[in-house]
């Protein structure tokens, strides 16, 4: 995918890593194969990606950027998505190493972890209104993440206007990660 990329294109200058699944099975009963298949594509891909395009760009020696898709719960763990908590915790941290190490070769790394947004991945949660409102309670601006206010961010994050950040990740949570609690639900929180 990279070669075909570099061929069509002369260069790549911006990497948007996104592939992430989730499994919500109960710590005692998650396989070795459920464990491996959340891993190996949440944070085994996004290394074996980043790897690859980060020496394009070094060949190339122009820089670019590189995004990691990471989550708040790269810090807030679920106890029935274990797999998911730590392939996400653990792209928070390859994002810093990658930083670090491609810094003198002008390749920014940085993360986005999203709270809940509503995608394909969380068509069932946000589809269930008691699911809902145990996500609103713990969101103290009482909504639902959408996908465009994370292309926002990876949008900055690509551009010149991010030039001096590198290893950060960015929370777009709606304010969950500081609340230590619960928050009232908006009269219009289910509809």
């Amino acid at each position: 995918m990279v070669d075909q990329a570099w061929r069509a294109f002369g260069r790549i200058d911006i990497l948007m890593s996104n592939a992430g699944i989730l499994t919500t099975t109960p710590f005692l009963e998650i396989t070795e194969a459920e464990w491996d298949r959340v891993i190996d594509t949440n944070l085994k891909g996004m290394f074996l990606m980043g790897q690859a395009v980060a020496r394009r760009m070094v060949q190339d020696g122009q820089g670019g950027t590189i995004i990691n898709m990471s989550s708040i719960n790269a810090v807030l763990a679920i106890p029935t998505a274990v797999p998911y908590s730590v392939s996400k915790g653990g792209v928070k941290q390859l994002t810093g190493a990658m930083a670090v190490a491609l810094a003198p070769h002008k390749i920014r790394v940085n993360a986005i972890g999203p709270g809940t947004v509503a995608t394909g991945m969380t068509r069932e949660m946000v589809g269930n209104p008691d699911t809902v409102r145990a996500i609103l309670s713990r969101t103290p601006m009482g909504r639902i993440c959408q996908p465009e206010e994370i292309a926002n961010i990876a949008l900055f994050l690509a551009s010149d206007e991010a030039s001096y950040i590198t290893g950060a990740t960015i929370y777009a949570d709606g304010g969950r990660l500081p609340l230590n609690g619960t928050v009232p639900l908006p009269a219009d929180a289910i509809r």
